[in-house]
């Protein structure tokens, strides 16, 4: 998982600062693995790796997004800045007994 979303952020132009594994959450059907991740890109650059992650082959939701300017007024194409994306990504597995 963490190769599909290293390989959505690369493709979109963006660059992953962190990726944590948290503890994993169980359900009655189901456990969620959370992964706190930290992103760089421009505002274009961060639409298309969202768009990337969402298109990946397994279920993968984005919660708690946090987008700030980064490093004052360095841009990453011509009028766009640099932004830092805090979001957490989690993924499902089944969780029943054969």
């Amino acid at each position: 998982l963490l190769d599909d979303i290293s390989y959505a952020a690369t493709g979109a132009g963006c660059e992953i600062l962190k990726a944590d594994f948290q503890d994993e959450v169980d359900s009655e059907f189901y456990a969620e693995k959370p992964i706190q991740i930290e992103v760089t890109g421009g505002y274009h650059q961060i639409a298309r790796f969202v768009s990337r992650v969402s298109r990946l082959p397994r279920i993968v939701t984005l919660h708690n997004f946090e987008i700030t300017l980064q490093g004052g007024d360095v841009p990453t194409s011509p009028g766009e800045k640099m932004l830092l994306m805090s979001i957490t990504a989690k993924t499902y597995r089944s969780d029943t007994e054969e």
